[in-house]
């Protein structure tokens, strides 16, 4: 059983964003000046940072209320200014009320001197820390006896810290300690990756607090974040923020839980992750290029004034084997299905990618393969059909409702309620009910983790200002985002099917409203009456109503923007990349390289667009020939 968790230390709503999405219990915000996390000087971001907290996530809990909750940390004479308990005490709740924290986290304070200022003390609740250096001062702990006071603190003592030291102490002096009345006990001091099992084994602990061991850098990293907060908590949010959860049918719910189970078990094992590292690098041919696009760049700053035109990267997911993104989650998934013991594979397909990369795992790995496709689908991606046969897997037209994606997921959903013991969804999108979004974007993560690495190392560890993906469901833009989501000074652009420009389209995020869609909650596209509306896009990958939950998330608390981009755009920004640096890229890609373009134009020559290119153009040659009039 896992324990909770604290995140301290963090700076801005990047990182709230970041901790809320990993299902983070308690988050931390310094005020001590000497430390380096200090943000007594930006308390307008402290606003912004409690504003998502309490507006954008929220999960009830019986004995804090609520999680996520949101403290300041303070340090007995952590400030200059105030000499006295009580000016402290008044500067605590003043910081505190004009922030709208949840709470304070009091470090360096008797219990003498906290008796003085309890009556200046105007916080919701108070956790109450002690430093410790050795088991004797473990043994000597006094808590005040004080309603605001919700839990105890014991942290390693360093001269003049406050916390977030990255040293430990010796955590078996707590083998005997009990906090007085039943207090939940934080424990901090130098948790990592490397002794979280250790920390876990502390019998009297509840909460884990983390602030130096989420860094590198002296910077919070998503992907650290993540790994600690599944190492201790166990379990991955059924919600991010207020969007996702489960919504499908009762026959399908021990389905769901022997997947969630057996995935985290999965995580957990090493060999599982070289596994799919493996197949990654010897078949589907990762890492892909992070290519600088030369001539597309002096495309652009021949389009723009003189000091504008940003440098454009190309992340080259079109190289991969099967021609696109899809094969990431393809490989991980299928051998989740494997370790279930499930030898048939269901999936829906739009564009035909993820229908391919579903019939090459199949083959790959000895399974049988069913694909649904809509019956438009499969006419406008007649080769993809092709393809999927040729590998030995079926495909099923899906003739109900609109005969695109919509339609293929409805029938995946079916066939998988009608044989849930036998068949296993392998899901090609950030889409559906709890956890198939978060194990899409897990695998598809690589985009990016690949991508910021390569980009710092070849611009002296800077990062770009922005990152550009289409977004349909959203797996390639998920997996283009996830790895800078917690970075400050990265903007995160994400372009979906604008269609005709007018009522034809599929612009989910920037158009539709928030209700229930293939198990979960997100943005949609659906009529006053709540029925799912008929979408249209040039691409077939990107003509569905909804979108992930995730993508719902970071467009409601502001870390992502989301614009639509018409057929006549896309097909514009495919002549353009073919032309200047002879890449033809997919269609569901070319929306994102026209509105990349459009992005660059406005920056500073000096700033960088990184672009995913999801896949490549073969599925959608006959497409764009009849649109452009080849003949």
């Amino acid at each position: 059983m896992g324990k909770l968790m604290k995140l301290c230390g963090l700076k801005s709503r990047n990182q709230v964003v970041c901790a809320i999405r990993e299902g983070i219990d308690f988050m931390g915000v310094v005020f001590a000046e000497k430390s380096h996390r200090y943000m007594g000087d930006n308390l307008d971001e402290v606003k912004e940072m409690a504003r998502i907290t309490e507006e954008k996530a929220g999960i009830k809990n019986a004995k804090w209320g609520r999680f996520p909750l949101l403290l300041g940390i303070f340090q007995r004479g952590g400030r200059a200014a105030q000499s006295t308990v009580a000016q402290e005490a008044e500067y605590i709740s003043k910081i505190v009320k004009e922030t709208n924290l949840h709470g304070a986290q009091l470090y360096g304070y008797s219990t003498q001197e906290y008796d003085e200022m309890k009556a200046c003390l105007e916080v919701p609740m108070v956790i109450f820390s002690v430093s410790v250096s050795t088991a004797e001062e473990v043994k000597a702990i006094q808590v005040p006896d004080h309603s605001l006071i919700k839990a105890v603190c014991v942290d390693n003592k360093v001269k003049d810290a406050v916390g977030g030291t990255g040293e430990s102490f010796d955590w078996t002096w707590l083998k005997d300690f009990t906090p007085p009345r039943d207090l939940p006990l934080f424990l901090a001091g130098g948790i990592n990756l490397s002794n979280v099992p250790q920390a876990l084994a502390v019998d009297c602990a509840d909460v884990l607090d983390i602030s130096s061991g989420a860094e590198i850098n002296k910077t919070k990293d998503g992907v650290t974040v993540r790994k600690l907060a599944r190492a201790i908590r166990s379990k991955i949010p059924s919600y991010i923020g207020r969007f996702g959860g489960q919504f499908l049918p009762e026959i399908l719910m021990p389905n769901l839980i022997e997947l969630e189970a057996k995935y985290i078990e999965l995580q957990a094992d090493p060999a599982f992750t070289e596994e799919v590292l493996k197949w990654n690098r010897e078949y589907s041919g990762r890492p892909t290029l992070l290519y600088d696009a030369e001539r597309l760049t002096s495309y652009v700053r021949k389009e723009c004034a003189e000091d504008k035109g940003a440098k454009i990267w190309l992340k080259r997911e079109d190289l991969l084997h099967g021609g696109a993104h899809k094969i990431n989650n393809g490989i991980g998934q299928a051998l989740v299905a494997k370790a279930l013991g499930k030898n048939r594979i269901i999936a829906e397909t739009g564009a035909g990618q993820h229908g391919v990369a579903t019939a090459t795992v199949c083959a790959l790995f000895g399974m049988n393969g069913t694909v649904y496709m809509g019956e438009k689908d499969t006419q406008r991606q007649r080769l993809n059909v092709l393809r999927i046969e040729s590998m030995g897997a079926k495909v099923v037209p899906a003739t109900s409702g609109a005969r695109t994606l919509n339609s293929a997921v409805n029938e995946a959903l079916r066939d998988w309620a009608a044989n849930p013991a036998t068949a296993h969804y392998l899901i090609g999108s950030v889409v559906g009910p709890h956890p198939f979004p978060t194990i899409v974007r897990d695998f598809q993560s690589v985009i990016s983790t690949e991508a910021r690495k390569q980009f710092m190392d070849m611009n002296g560890g800077s990062l770009p200002g922005c990152v550009v993906a289409c977004v349909g469901g959203g797996s390639n833009c998920i997996g283009a985002f996830d790895a800078f989501v917690c970075d400050d000074g990265v903007e995160l652009l994400g372009v979906e099917a604008g269609g005709d420009g007018a009522e034809l389209h599929s612009s989910t995020l920037s158009k539709g409203t928030v209700g229930w869609l293939h198990g979960a909650k997100t943005q949609l596209l659906q009529t006053e009456d709540g029925q799912v509306m008929d979408t249209h896009s040039i691409s077939a990958g990107l003509d569905y109503p909804a979108v992930g939950p995730e993508h719902s998330y970071l467009q409601d608390t502001g870390r992502a923007t989301y614009v639509p981009c018409t057929d006549d755009e896309a097909l514009e920004g495919f002549k353009i990349l073919a032309k200047t640096e002879a890449i033809l890229p997919a269609l569901e890609s070319s929306h994102a390289i026209f509105k990349g373009i459009e992005k660059a134009k406005t920056m500073g020559r000096d700033e960088h667009v990184v672009i995913c290119v999801s896949g490549r153009g073969d599925k959608d040659m006959e497409t764009i020939a009849h649109k452009l009039g080849f003949k």
